[in-house]
C-alpha cells in the first residue's frame, strides 16, 4: 500500500513540475522564489498496517525557499537520517517539526509501540497547503494568493493518502478540508490554565469513507496551539475510539 500511495502522490506533484500554471501569479515580485514545489513527507510504513491509522498532518506554506529534495523518496530518506528528535531540548521542543511528531506520537500510542518522537517517523504524512514559499523574514506566513492558487491541487492530493486522521495545522490548512462534508461534530473540552476550553473535531467523508479531522493551530501560534494540544491529550480515549471505529469500517468495506 505504501508504494502505491507514494507513486500516486509523486505523479500528482509531477503534474505541476517543472512549470505550475500559477507560478507567475504566486511568484509576483519575490526574488528567490522556488523552482519546484515542496513535496510531502511520507513515512515508509504509512498505510502498510490496517490496524494503525493513516495520520496526515496538513500544515501551511513550506519553510524552505528552495526545497533541497526533488522526490518523495529523497525527502523520506533525508528526514529519517537528518532529523533526530532525541537531541531536541528547551525552546526547540516548541518548534513546528518537533511538535508535529510529538502530537503524532500521542495520537498513535494506543495503536503502535511509539515512545519517542523518532518512533513515529515511519507512520505519518506531512504535507503543506501551499507548496511554495516566499522566503519572508522570520518565516512569516506566505501571502494568501499562494494558498488560494494551491487549494484545488491540495484538495485533490488529500484523498491520494487514504487518511484515517487529518490534523490541520492553521486556518489556511483547515480551509482545505471544507471541501469534504461533515458527517458528525464531536465537542471535547479541557481545563487549561484555570479556564474551561472547548473545541470541535469532525468526522468528514473522503471518497465515501469517514475520516477524523482535528483542526489545530500552527505550533507557532502559541496563544492557541497549546490549549488545543492540552484538549487533545486529555481526550485521547475519545479520539482513539473514533479512530478504531473508522479502522473497523474500512476493514469491512
Amino acid at each position: 500500500m505504501n508504494n502505491q500511495i507514494t507513486q500516486r502522490v509523486q505523479n500528482h506533484y509531477n503534474s505541476i513540475y517543472p512549470k505550475c500554471d500559477f507560478y507567475d501569479s504566486c511568484k509576483g515580485k519575490t526574488i528567490n522564489f522556488p523552482d519546484n514545489p515542496k513535496m510531502s513527507y511520507i513515512g515508509r510504513d504509512y498505510g502498510n498496517n490496517p490496524n494503525i491509522p493513516n495520520v496526515l498532518f496538513l500544515s501551511l506554506d513550506s519553510g524552505e525557499t528552495q526545497p533541497k529534495y526533488s522526490t518523495i523518496d529523497e525527502i523520506r530518506y533525508n528526514t529519517e537520517i537528518e532529523t533526530n528528535f532525541n537531541n531536541t531540548t528547551g525552546k526547540n521542543k516548541g518548534k513546528h517539526w518537533f511538535q508535529t511528531f510529538n502530537m503524532a506520537m500521542e495520537l498513535l500510542k494506543p495503536f503502535v509501540d511509539v515512545n519517542r518522537e523518532n518512533d513515529v517517523k515511519p507512520y505519518i504524512v506531512h504535507a503543506n497547503s501551499a507548496k511554495c514559499n516566499q522566503g519572508k523574514e522570520k518565516r512569516r506566513q506566505a501571502d494568501d494568493v499562494l494558498f488560494s492558487n494551491c487549494i484545488g491541487f491540495v484538495q485533490d492530493e488529500i484523498p491520494l493518502y487514504e487518511p484515517n486522521l487529518v490534523v490541520s495545522q492553521g486556518k489556511r490548512a483547515e480551509y482545505v478540508l471544507d471541501k469534504f462534508p461533515i458527517n458528525e461534530t464531536i465537542t471535547i473540552g479541557c481545563e487549561y490554565k484555570g479556564k474551561n476550553k472547548r473545541m470541535n473535531l469532525f468526522i468528514r467523508s473522503i471518497n465515501g469513507k469517514d475520516i477524523l479531522h482535528i483542526p489545530m493551530y500552527h505550533p507557532s501560534y502559541y496563544g492557541g496551539y497549546w490549549w488545543k494540544r492540552s484538549c487533545i491529550i486529555d481526550n485521547i480515549p475519545i479520539i482513539t475510539e473514533k479512530l478504531n471505529n473508522i479502522l473497523i469500517e474500512n476493514r469491512t468495506d
